[in-house]
């Protein structure tokens, strides 16, 4: 039986961002080529038929952790802050410009972190930003579920 390695589906254009470092674009390359490959073999062979897709391990939850980068967690809580952020300008209404005025932003920064390209943000940068629409922005500690040795981090959105 074939290696079954994590498939994922990647809006983006085929532009080198200079803040992403090399090795992580190859990477994100790499498993892509592997599941390019994975699907065409499936699909040559006349025994598999266009109806039955070739089984893939369920992910982690952290695409970032899946995709073996550095920093996982953090990269996720930034891309979840990120989504708040995206989600408070469109109730809002807010253009770009806008908003990277209410937040203290350049435009140009604030469509860079839009598109995902959220390094050199901090974690405490973004809540800022999120609070500056509106938000309330809680931190909770608790002690970790027993199930777990270490800790995570989490958002979590509550109705209005």
């Amino acid at each position: 039986m074939t290696e079954v390695k994590p498939c994922y589906f990647i809006a983006a254009t085929k532009k080198v961002i200079s803040a992403t470092p090399k090795h992580e674009i190859d990477l994100i390359a790499s498993r892509l080529k592997d599941a390019e490959t994975t699907l065409h073999n499936h699909f040559q062979s006349k025994e598999n038929d266009m109806t039955k897709l070739p089984q893939f391990e369920k992910t982690s939850g952290n695409v970032f952790a899946d995709l073996g980068l550095a920093n996982a967690d953090e990269l996720l809580l930034k891309a979840e802050i990120v989504s708040e952020i995206a989600l408070a300008m469109k109730q809002k209404r807010l253009t770009q410009a806008k908003a990277a005025t209410l937040t203290g932003t350049a435009q140009p920064d604030l469509s860079n972190l839009l598109r995902g390209r959220f390094r050199g943000f901090s974690v405490e940068r973004l809540l800022l930003m999120l609070s500056a629409f509106g938000r309330d922005v809680e931190v909770v500690v608790r002690p970790a579920a027993r199930s777990r040795k270490q800790g995570g981090i989490s958002i979590k959105r509550l109705a209005a």
